[in-house]
């Protein structure tokens, strides 16, 4: 699922015109699946500090939902289909886009 996660995150960066670590955490964490990624913890000064959680905790049940989410988000709002597991052909398309975008991304 994570090699497949980080497909789709480079994909959409390149068809999107933003780095990968944009997609990944302003798009994928932030905008589409803030409640599974954001928490909040206490610092040593005893303030409040929001973070985000690294995809690799999310158990494979919320990892099929962020990117079920993720990728419903990015056809409905930035017009971008990003390919189910099971499309080989498109999936070794947007492998194609990545590499021949890849100084963009």
């Amino acid at each position: 699922q994570n090699s497949y996660l980080h497909l789709l995150l480079g994909y959409f960066g390149s068809e999107y015109g933003c780095s990968l670590d944009e997609a990944k955490i302003d798009f994928y964490k932030r905008t589409c699946n803030r409640d599974l990624f954001e928490r909040k913890a206490v610092n040593k000064k005893g303030n409040e500090v929001f973070y985000l959680r690294s995809s690799a905790e999310l158990t494979t049940g919320e990892m099929t939902l962020s990117i079920d989410r993720f990728r419903n988000w990015s056809a409905a709002q930035a017009g971008i289909y990003l390919p189910a597991a099971n499309e080989y052909q498109m999936l070794v398309y947007a492998q194609q886009e990545i590499e021949r975008n890849k100084e963009f991304i």
